[in-house]
């Protein structure tokens, strides 16, 4: 099969090495390693995810063009006025798709739909970045990653704010994100109806409960009872939600689709604050970038860089929301959108944590009550004790939500 996808493509020497990499959990991909040295990404676009896949990839074109109608300023992580003079420009860049030997953005063999992205070199979301750059104290530390999507500090000074540095970034990263787009006013196709709106999931759950096997739901009768007593603040406000507007937002804005480049690699650029040039922040897996909720997308994103646990930890007494990693991550995601997010959606975003972390235990257990036709699991329970620790996350983020409040509208 794959032979056959890379016939597809002029590499201009041979592929060397295949290497699949787990960790997402809708497409297949694989890292391809030429004779070289070179290195590119495979990816096959799950059909059943994302029934129309010549459309996920319009998208990605649309928005590629997008940014590259703006100026290198205009790509940039965006800061506060107040802010702006402390900080390096960080550029913002988008991957880069390898076309065809026809011509085209993606491939097709067996009716399935392929893509080949150039390879990032990065430190994933463990970059290398000095401390007067984050912290704007120039004690010469360098944070380096600890594995787990958070920042270490080497030197393990006090004034190094550690974990909440690569929370920030990841937030201001999205929300700049959106703030580039945001008079794009682009074409875009609903690739998945209804991606982020927990009333319609929380419907389709119980759905899924009507007609699941009895073994299935003896399973999960307890979460089942508990999700039907979130139903009332589930819609109260998704409705609330959904009466602002739509804009262009990332829909999956969590701290894995960064890529942070290596130290050394600068932007050729500055700006009128005569900010220096810094590194390049990569925003990746675009796929479900369309017009959508900003309070949804914050939400999902907050969500992700403020749990303490994994996704799928079966532990839950270990699950926890962090206010600190939460204060870190609105400070960067609602300050990129100085002056364009309004006072209702920045209210919303209060109560989104919450509320995505009870719509992501829906899905999660209707997957698993389905037969686990959506997302990837490496065993049958993996969805099942996905759905669980979430909503012993939207639990804890419901214990600390005066707290979420005052940091939000304290930006």
């Amino acid at each position: 099969m794959l032979s056959k996808v890379l016939m597809n493509y002029d590499f201009g020497e041979n592929v060397d090495t295949i290497e699949k990499l787990d960790g997402g959990n809708i497409n297949f991909t694989y890292a391809l390693t030429l004779t070289g040295g070179k290195k590119y990404i495979l990816q096959r676009i799950n059909e059943e995810v994302f029934r129309r896949p010549k459309e996920v990839m319009a998208n990605f074109l649309a928005v590629k063009r997008a940014f590259s109608d703006k100026s290198p300023e205009e790509r940039a992580l965006f800061y506060p006025e107040r802010e702006a003079k402390e900080k390096t420009l960080d550029k913002i860049a988008l991957p880069d798709i390898k076309l065809t030997k026809y011509g085209e953005p993606f491939s097709i063999s067996e009716s399935r739909v392929w893509r080949v992205f150039s390879f990032v070199k990065s430190h994933k979301n463990n970059p290398c970045f000095s401390a007067e750059k984050v912290c704007g104290k120039n004690c010469g530390a360098i944070f380096t990653g600890s594995g787990s999507g958070v920042l270490v500090c080497e030197r393990s000074m006090p004034c190094c704010p550690e974990k909440s540095v690569i929370t920030e970034l990841t937030g201001r990263a999205f929300g700049s994100f959106v703030r580039i787009l945001d008079d794009s006013r682009i074409p875009l196709y609903d690739v998945i109806e209804n991606f982020h709106c927990p009333k319609k999931r929380m419907k389709a759950l119980f759905e899924s409960v009507k007609n699941a096997p009895e073994d299935r739901i003896s399973k999960c009768s307890d979460l089942i009872k508990k999700l039907s007593s979130e139903a009332e603040f589930v819609e109260t406000m998704t409705n609330k939600i959904e009466r602002s507007f739509k804009r262009i937002v990332h829909n999956d804005a969590k701290t894995d689709n960064i890529l942070f480049s290596e130290r050394g690699e600068r932007v050729d650029s500055s700006d009128a604050c005569g900010r220096k040039t810094g590194n390049t922040v990569t925003i990746i897996d675009l796929d479900t970038t369309m017009y959508g909720y900003l309070a949804y997308d914050f939400g999902d994103g907050a969500r992700s860089a403020c749990s303490m646990t994994k996704e799928d930890e079966t532990d839950l007494s270990k699950v926890a929301f962090s206010r600190e990693l939460f204060k870190a991550y609105a400070k960067g995601y609602i300050g990129a959108l100085d002056g364009v997010i309004c006072q209702g959606e920045k209210e919303s975003c209060v109560y989104a944590p919450k509320l995505i972390a009870i719509e992501l235990a829906a899905r999660f257990l209707k997957d698993y009550l389905d037969g686990n036709k959506y997302f990837s699991v490496c065993y049958e329970e993996q969805n099942l004790v996905r759905a669980r620790c979430q909503l012993a996350l939207s639990e804890d983020i419901s214990e600390k939500q005066e707290d979420l409040k005052n940091i939000v509208l304290s930006v």
